[in-house]
């Protein structure tokens, strides 16, 4: 029997596994905004580097040692020099694993990388796993005019709309959610 956590290991490289770009950088040297292609091609990057260190260090999960295994991906690169693609990768692998190493990466993608929606959307996601919902309701709006289409956006941000008491607007938008994310 495999053990739960090797399970979840093996999933989560499972995520990760996609075609990679030949990007180079995974420091936030430069200042200026990130463009999409870029950010791409970091995380393509990002998800080749991550899925290796995880494999690398899958003995520790296989040993019971969840906190070794972690460990050893966050040594990999100095946290602070990450690029928002780099954070948000590393913030997406340790989402279940260590929540708090995955906002604090999460959080270093959205400062680089406001602009870019999925960045925003987890950035989103962890002020509701810390019960901020007007920070999360604030994203999710500027999202929502941006993405119409995504149901999640819908379903998180009628979560929000619950917790401030928004009664209407929240059956409103799980019902739109409901639309987009069980079609017919």
């Amino acid at each position: 029997m495999v053990p739960r956590i090797t399970m979840i290991a093996m999933a989560l490289l499972s995520l990760l596994a996609c075609s990679c770009g030949t990007s180079s950088g995974h420091r936030s040297d430069d200042l200026a905004p990130i463009s999409r292609d870029t950010f791409q091609r970091q995380v393509q990057e990002a998800q080749r580097f991550y899925s290796g260190s995880m494999q690398e260090h899958a003995g520790l999960l296989e040993a019971g040692d969840l906190d070794g295994f972690i460990q050893g991906i966050l040594a990999e690169h100095d946290q602070e020099d990450l690029s928002a693609a780099w954070s948000w990768v590393l913030g997406e692998v340790l989402f279940t694993l260590n929540p708090e190493a995955s906002r604090l990466a999460t959080k270093r993608a959205w400062q680089q990388a406001p602009h870019l929606a999925e960045v925003s959307f987890s950035w989103a996601l962890h002020e509701l796993r810390a019960n901020n919902h007007d920070g999360a309701c604030t994203i999710l709006d500027a999202l929502r005019h941006a993405a119409d289409q995504d149901g999640r956006v819908l379903l998180h941000r009628a979560q929000c709309l619950l917790h401030q008491g928004k009664w209407k607007e929240a059956i409103d938008g799980y019902e739109a959610s409901k639309k987009l994310l069980e079609p017919e």
